[in-house]
């Protein structure tokens, strides 16, 4: 590996504490190049204002712009030894900037994101004057950087799907997240070096959810399941489409939803697919009570009510679609929910060990 190469890319939402991720590579020999430094040296003095003129820079000069700008600075750095040399670009916030980084060498792209309401708590107890905004306001300012048809615009949503490294930051204290996030079981320098950890069980099954996922007929979102006992032995799987010997949706003419013009998460009785979560557990040959699932997606409330009836004790799921309903029935039935919190993403598998 040549570390003096080497490109670390942070994005994620607003406050989700990519500072903190910064921080703790910094303390490991990491230099520093951010986004709003570079920003505020052009006279943004605040987020709309940086927001405003990051957005016309991509526009008069290309998407990549300001990540390549920080780029040419970052490769002035001189190597040494360790992982000084190594750089950080924080926040990257459009593919563009992702994808031009990428082609010029060692790059590799870590996603942060943390509750909505502790994020906004921590703008107000820890914000400059561009957090000095009330909830309802951080919520716009989130949703409107989170997704855009115009590539010149923030779209950390798409990001974060780019990212080779996922990182659930709701620790009570900075320095716990920065222990976890360089040295811990799942630590992301323990990727690196001739010591190279290998993947964990979390890893490697939410890999296998991601790959079930692609057999799904579904036009509107693939999903993925695996069910693995207290032994960690995959012991089922499943997607989401039609039941055994019914027409998928294409071959149908199109989803019946769609055709109503249904909004997503509406009217899912004129599905019908059978979701990823119940077919891995029609399609087990022995007893899941007590098992651990392995979800692309948060179960709907269906689901959540068959995982709740069959037993199973625990969903670690990757994506933020949340049912309302299901989350209320699952913490009241005792199943334990857990976001994929910090790991290797599952489509970055071939990038890190393969």
């Amino acid at each position: 590996m040549k570390r003096g190469n080497l490109i670390i890319g942070i994005t994620g939402t607003i406050r989700s504490g990519k500072g903190t991720l910064v921080n703790a590579l910094t303390n490991k020999g990491f230099h520093h190049f951010s986004f709003r430094k570079y920003l505020e040296d052009l006279g943004a003095r605040n987020r709309d204002e940086m927001v405003e003129l990051a957005n016309r820079l991509r526009k008069e000069h290309g998407p990549s712009y300001i990540a390549e700008q920080l780029f040419a600075q970052a490769q002035k750095i001189s190597i040494e030894p360790g992982f000084k040399g190594a750089s950080i670009i924080e926040s990257l916030r459009t593919p563009g900037e992702i994808k031009a980084l990428r082609e010029k060498g060692e790059f590799y792209l870590i996603a942060v994101d943390a509750p909505l309401k502790e994020r906004y708590d921590r703008a107000v107890k820890e914000g400059s004057s561009t957090d000095n905004i009330t909830f309802e306001e951080f919520k716009e300012h989130d949703q409107r950087e989170m997704a855009s048809d115009d590539p010149t615009k923030q779209n950390i949503s798409d990001c974060m799907q780019e990212a080779d490294y996922l990182f659930w930051n709701d620790y009570e204290t900075k320095e716990k997240a920065e222990t976890e996030f360089t040295s811990g079981k799942y630590g992301f320098l323990n990727l690196f070096g001739n010591n190279k950890r290998r993947p964990t069980f979390d890893e490697v099954f939410m890999r296998q959810a991601v790959e079930w996922s692609s057999r799904s007929t579904c036009l509107s979102r693939h999903t993925g399941a695996v069910i693995v006992d207290e032994d960690n032995t995959l012991i089922s799987q499943g997607y989401n489409g039609a039941p055994r010997g019914v027409m998928h949706c294409e071959d149908r003419g199109g989803c019946e939803r769609r055709k109503r013009n249904i909004p997503s998460g509406e009217r899912l009785e004129l599905c019908f697919a059978v979701h990823a979560e119940a077919n891995a557990i029609l399609n087990s040959k022995q007893p899941v009570v007590g098992a651990t699932m392995y979800a692309t997606n948060h179960p709907c409330n269906d689901c959540s009510k068959v995982i709740i009836q069959k037993g199973i004790k625990k969903v670690i799921y990757l994506g933020n679609y949340v049912s309302e309903l299901g989350e209320i029935m699952l913490e009241e039935a005792g199943v334990e929910m857990q976001r994929y919190r910090q790991g290797v993403h599952p489509k970055a598998f071939p990038r890190i060990w393969d």
